[in-house]
């Protein structure tokens, strides 16, 4: 009896696929509401665990790919975002380091000396959550955008000067590597924004180099396939809801919450996400 050809197995790394219409993404204070002008078919994973905290490291071969490298550094700027709504962090500020300390130019002596301090600080200060994004000066050094969440109070020491707002600048002592300068946070949403424009190509510099450094446990958003749309809408006046974002494949909307509504309570049911998709009833 001649052996039959083996038939190629189904990686069990997928499930099922699914027409997708539209998505949210749940944050504190807000759902963002992203409709799709045409439904796209996703593969869900059985391990769809978020790629927030894998620090968006450039995948190898893309270095020289344009087209990929812009995909790679908008889904960096996502993460990064979905990180900073989701976590009250309350200090922004900067990590410089000092040429007669250490080597700022050699980026891996920057990388173990910075993890080393950021460690020690930890086991200090019995736990901080932080979010951290390099950039390099004009002459090729690198230093360190950081947010900070629950690092002590009394650590902070005022510098006698303000920023352009009007805020106090603060430095944190314990800083032995070189000159920190920290303000508090005023509006998390525009510090995301702002925090994007160091996620360029020029601060990507080597395959498989993490691109931000996040602390364990960040909260992530809540994410939800084919709500009921205009349900979700409903739930607050239009004066509650804002489109911030569209282009030729969806349109995003801001619907802004308050304390006592979660996404769980607006999400169609899977009978009714099929009666949808199958034409019964419209899509939203």
């Amino acid at each position: 009896m001649q052996n039959q050809p083996k038939k190629p197995r189904l990686s069990q790394k997928y499930i099922s696929q699914k027409f997708v219409t539209n998505t949210t993404k749940e944050y504190p204070n807000k759902i963002r509401l992203f409709q799709f002008f045409k439904p796209y078919t996703s593969t869900e994973s059985l391990h769809n665990q978020s790629t927030l905290k894998g620090h968006s490291q450039l995948p190898k071969g893309t270095k020289n790919d344009p087209q990929d490298l812009s995909r790679s550094l908008r889904r960096t700027k996502t993460h990064i975002t979905d990180l900073i709504l989701c976590n009250d962090f309350t200090h922004f500020g900067t990590f410089t380091f000092n040429k007669r300390k250490i080597d700022r130019y050699n980026d891996e002596e920057v990388r173990k000396k910075l993890a080393k301090w950021l460690n020690n600080q930890q086991r200090i200060t019995n736990g901080f959550e932080y979010l951290l994004i390099p950039e390099r000066h004009k002459d090729g050094a690198l230093h360190y955008h950081a947010l900070l969440k629950g690092y002590p109070t009394d650590k902070f020491t005022e510098s006698g000067r303000k920023d352009k707002s009007g805020r106090k600048i603060y430095n944190l002592p314990a800083f032995s590597l070189g000159f920190t300068n920290f303000t508090s946070i005023g509006h998390l949403g525009k510090t995301a924004t702002y925090v994007q424009k160091y996620v360029t190509k020029a601060n990507t510099t080597d395959t498989n180099k993490k691109r931000y450094w996040a602390s364990k446990n960040l909260k992530t958003p809540k994410m939800c396939h084919n709500v009921d749309a205009v349900q979700l809408k409903k739930t607050q006046p239009p004066d509650r809801q804002e489109i911030v974002w569209a282009n030729d494949l969806f349109y995003m909307t801001d619907i802004y919450k308050d304390n006592s509504l979660t996404i769980k309570q607006h999400v169609a049911t899977k009978a009714l996400n099929r009666k949808r998709l199958s034409g019964i009833i419209p899509t939203a």
